[in-house]
């Protein structure tokens, strides 16, 4: 879909407006000899004037560009996120005809203890997709449907736990997109390189009367305590050359930045655990 700006008609604009002052200044100047001191004063008051609205017009104009710039790429995002959102789900449509035919199968066989395990871990992918539902933030939603599929083509068993709405929350929709896909992309990789059949990331977006709650959390493995005051530092990494070190760093830069706060914790007994606190638009 291609998205149309006035950027073009906005530069001519503005390029009109300037060229217009300097001519009228310029014309000024040159029939300036020829008139006296009353005259040569209006001109001056004239000329500051004409300079003031130029400048103030191409401001404005200018402003309005970017505007209408950030209009059109937040427009794109939108857009990009609703059609990832009808790809997943035609993606689960044809899932689920193939999980029925499976289901069918087992029961015909009289594997009945089979048939309902697989319907068990079935509804379990169906819960995530009404979890998600709850968001009214499309870009939010997509984001999460996107890492759970990721999650689970990697052998990870995600586990949804969302009430809030985050209608209210102050944070930008980018910056929560930002700060989610950082943390569930470590996550993933993390369990990923675990050689534990028992995988687990747990996501919950949750709300109380000051802050929208967004708690990541992988069973395994437990961050060292050695390195737990490095994480945040820009250009750390446990990757090694397939990390940068920017993930966590740039979490702590979008918290600060929205007035947010930071829970950390790794145990053996809770995992790792995330807690990111934004401030709800009516408490700032």
């Amino acid at each position: 879909m291609k998205i149309k700006t006035p950027k073009f008609r906005g530069v001519i604009l503005t390029a009109f407006i300037v060229i217009v002052s300097m001519a009228l200044i310029v014309l000024g100047f040159l029939n300036l000899k020829n008139c006296d001191n009353t005259f040569g004063g209006i001109f001056i008051a004239l000329t500051v004037a004409i300079l003031t609205i130029s400048v103030t017009l191409s401001c404005y104009i200018i402003w309005k560009l970017v505007k209408d710039a950030d209009d059109a790429d937040n427009y794109k995002a939108r857009v990009n996120d609703y059609e990832q959102i009808i790809t997943e789900l035609r993606a689960q449509r044809h899932d689920f005809q193939n999980h029925l035919a499976v289901i069918s199968t087992l029961l015909q066989m009289g594997a009945y203890d089979n048939a309902m395990q697989y319907m068990s871990n079935m509804l379990s992918d169906v819960n995530s997709l009404f979890n998600v539902g709850t968001l009214k933030k499309p870009e939010i939603a997509a984001v999460l449907i996107s890492k759970i599929d990721e999650a689970h083509k990697k052998g990870i068993d995600v586990e949804l736990d969302i009430t809030a709405s985050l209608e209210d929350v102050q944070a930008s929709a980018v910056d929560i997109v930002r700060i989610l896909s950082n943390l569930m992309d470590n996550a993933i990789y993390e369990l990923s390189h675990q050689p534990s059949p028992h995988k687990k990331l747990f996501v919950s977006i949750k709300e109380n009367e000051l802050y929208a709650i967004f708690a990541v959390i992988n069973n395994i493995p437990v961050i060292p305590s050695d390195i737990r005051e490095r994480i945040w530092q820009k250009g750390f990494t446990t990757k090694g050359h397939n990390g940068e070190g920017l993930g966590l760093y740039v979490i702590k830069k979008l918290v600060d930045k929205n007035g947010g706060r930071i829970l950390f914790n790794s145990d053996e007994q809770n995992g790792t655990v995330f807690q990111i606190m934004l401030p709800l638009s009516q408490n700032i």
